[in-house]
């Protein structure tokens, strides 16, 4: 059997397993505005998630060979994503929550299409690099806007906290078969020897097109801030903004958890940029050159079918979101073990790159970015759900994008010297953001007990 199908099935039967091993977990009764305000929020994020699971698996391979840009060329490109993230971003943070969060994520769908679209012109560099830039302002809204709207819209319509976690691992669960999804469609469009993965880009744009379309029918307006809604439209006073950061940083210096679950946020999920960068170089360098066969040593061209595998890794995903809101055997996983496991999951890879005399290398690896993508499952709906409840709402696109300045400083770092540390240094960097990541964890959950 092909190794890529044997290992969705595997794990399909383990998220089936895990569906019907704690259905009244995940089935939690939702009231019915609990209900309607996440038919919502799903329609809307769950099409711009799939505009952006669609390139996945195809980022690398269209700068790469599209573009045709070196290794070099595209950490440049991407250096510049995070650069425009770490400025920028960090500013339209408290932008869009005084000119509103539907309007944000409507900024975002723009700015995301251009950059998108900006893969069109492989002789014009410098549009390549707007694009960049552009992409690293995009991702900044896409992890800070919808939850903020979210989180405001259920204390707004004074929605019960306790549906809070619910709603987010069905969020996340939802996200990670959208994700599976669009890698078989991903795999379906470039059979044939002929495709190119541009014709992907393009489908995404026009995805994004329509989540925009339903962002304006669907979503309410709501806003952020100290000032209130009419305010928050009519306000253009620069010392207002100066306010707002001054009584941000006041709160950060009050509830010390703040800093803490951001930095926890920062490490990991700077690690999941690295992963985002390594893994389709690397395993293209690993798998043999016949997917059925570890011994046809004819054919040097690796057939690495990453919209099947990018499936498999999106499956592995829905199994940790489903974990998040499940008791395994009885007992609740805790988030310090699961950023342990990560950590130790990216570890074990680097050594094998290392030492790279490993006859099913390819194998080992991808199951072990399986586990990886387990855990990375598992931390998204957690880790919202514990900023729901120490970041006041309104400012929380303000804190998200300034608790992510460290992270995109981190990527940069080791962007910057990935070519003196190769994938294995990068891999023991990731893995030790984690590590780092697990401890302040226990220190967090420490403090929460005192």
């Amino acid at each position: 059997m092909n190794f890529y199908i044997f290992i969705i099935v595997i794990f399909s039967i383990i998220s089936i397993y895990l569906t019907f091993l704690n259905k009244d977990d995940f089935n939690i009764k939702l009231s019915l505005k609990a209900q309607k305000l996440q038919k919502k929020y799903c329609i809307v994020y769950l099409l711009y998630k799939m505009s952006e699971w669609l390139q996945g698996p195809y980022f690398y391979q269209v700068y790469s060979e599209y573009l045709n840009l070196s290794s070099s060329e595209i950490v440049f490109y991407f250096l510049a994503g995070f650069i425009s993230s770490m400025i920028i971003g960090t500013f339209i943070g408290t932008y869009m929550d005084k000119i509103g969060r539907k309007n944000g994520i409507i900024i975002y769908g723009i700015t995301f299409t251009c950059s998108t679209l900006s893969v069109h012109f492989s002789n014009k560099p410098s549009v390549i690099l707007i694009g960049r830039i552009l992409g690293g302002i995009s991702n900044a809204l896409i992890n800070s806007i919808p939850e903020s709207w979210l989180t405001t819209e259920i204390k707004n319509q004074k929605i019960n906290k306790k549906y809070i976690k619910p709603i987010f691992s069905w969020i996340y669960f939802m996200d990670s078969i959208i994700a599976i999804i669009a890698g078989f469609i991903g795999s379906f469009l470039m059979k044939g020897e002929s495709q190119s993965p541009i014709i992907i880009f393009n489908i995404s744009s026009i995805i994004t097109m329509i989540a925009i379309f339903f962002t304006i029918l669907l979503w309410n307006e709501n806003y952020g801030g100290s000032t209130s809604k009419k305010q928050s439209k009519t306000t253009k006073n620069k010392s207002k903004s100066k306010n707002d950061f001054i009584e941000v940083y006041q709160l950060i210096k009050k509830q010390p958890n703040i800093i803490i679950i951001g930095l926890i946020s920062c490490l990991f999920e700077a690690s999941m940029y690295l992963f985002i960068l390594i893994w389709h170089p690397l395993l293209t360098s690993l798998c043999p050159s016949d997917s059925d066969s570890y011994s046809d040593n004819n054919n040097t061209t690796c057939p690495l079918e990453s919209g099947l595998l990018y499936s498999a890794f999106m499956l592995c995903c829905m199994i940790g979101s489903k974990c998040s809101n499940t008791l395994i055997f009885g007992k609740k996983i805790k988030l310090s073990f699961i950023l342990f496991l990560a950590s130790i999951s990216l570890g074990i890879i680097s050594i094998l790159v290392h030492y790279n005399d490993i006859q099913y290398n390819f194998i080992i690896i991808s199951l072990l970015f399986c586990i990886y993508e387990i855990c990375i499952g598992y931390y998204f709906p957690t880790i919202s759900t514990i900023r729901s409840n120490i970041i006041p709402n309104n400012y929380k696109s303000m804190i998200m994008n300034i608790l992510r300045i460290p992270l995109n400083f981190l990527v940069i770092i080791v962007f910057l010297n990935i070519k003196y540390l190769d994938n294995d240094g990068g891999l023991l960097c990731a893995c030790i953001f984690i590590f780092i990541s697990f401890i302040l964890m226990k220190y967090f959950l420490k403090l929460k007990k005192e």
